[in-house]
């Protein structure tokens, strides 16, 4: 729907441009701040995990209407920093907050505590293959350089190494 659309491109794009630290996360407890004022609120908890999750399903949903280089960028950059971070790579717990404040530590939930950051905690690692390409009827798009095999049997491309694909 063109409307929706709009206001989702709108949507993203304020989040995007007056919210979001460098890392591809923002908030701070929950909530959006006056615009534009993202260094006032660098505490305990900043960006949440929800946030960035929501933001990139959001992303990949624009990029599926119109794929601009600027969206991978910032799928990129809150997959990386933002998401891949917010998983213990010890034991697997999950953060709800991403803190961003100067001498903080990670703060991972305990092993039965439950928060919606832990739900989509538990939901992103099904996701991280999820955006490493997209295509339209005739256009590939390698999004994130990740060790994968490219499945495009349309294009008599089942089963091959990224590498083999790009000729390197």
């Amino acid at each position: 729907d063109v409307k929706f659309g709009g206001i989702a491109r709108n949507f993203y794009h304020i989040v995007l441009t007056n919210h979001t630290y460098v890392t591809g996360g923002n908030s701070e407890g929950e909530y959006f701040g006056p615009s534009g004022k993202l260094n006032d609120r660098i505490k305990g908890n900043t960006t949440e995990t929800c946030n960035t999750y929501n933001m990139l399903k959001l992303n990949r949903a624009l990029f599926s209407f119109e794929p601009r280089a600027e969206l991978a960028d910032y799928y990129e950059r809150a997959l990386w920093n933002h998401i891949l971070a917010s998983q213990n790579p010890e034991d697997g717990r999950v953060l709800y907050f991403l803190t961003l404040k100067q001498g903080a530590q990670k703060q991972f939930m305990a092993e039965h505590d439950f928060t919606c950051c832990s739900g989509t905690g538990m939901e992103n690692p099904a996701r991280y293959g999820e955006n490493i390409y997209m295509h339209s009827a005739d256009t590939l798009w390698v999004n994130q350089f990740i060790a994968s095999e490219l499945n495009w049997a349309e294009k008599g491309l089942p089963g091959t190494p990224l590498a083999r694909y790009l000729g390197l």
